[in-house]
């Protein structure tokens, strides 16, 4: 369970790197095109949150999953409709 715990809480760490490195970019664009970047962060903060939760023992790993799928259909609907 330790194992997961670390795991759980090395991913969130992983996925606030990648939003900060992207916020980065995404405060280059002109404000009118930031909407959908801006979701897909959003998306990628709330995942990282979710393995916060399950990590702190909040959540359960079936429910992590359920959020990981959600945050994974958002993101491939933001990629199909680039």
């Amino acid at each position: 369970m330790a194992r997961s715990l670390r795991q759980a809480a090395a991913t969130a760490e992983l996925l606030d790197r990648i939003v900060d490195r992207d916020l980065a970019l995404v405060r280059a664009l002109p404000v009118h095109q930031r909407g959908r970047p801006v979701e897909k962060l959003a998306a990628l903060v709330m995942l990282a949150q979710a393995y916060r939760h399950y990590g702190n023992g909040w959540i359960s790993r079936r429910e992590l999953r359920r959020r990981s799928r959600v945050t994974f259909d958002e993101l491939s609907a933001f990629i199909v409709d680039c």
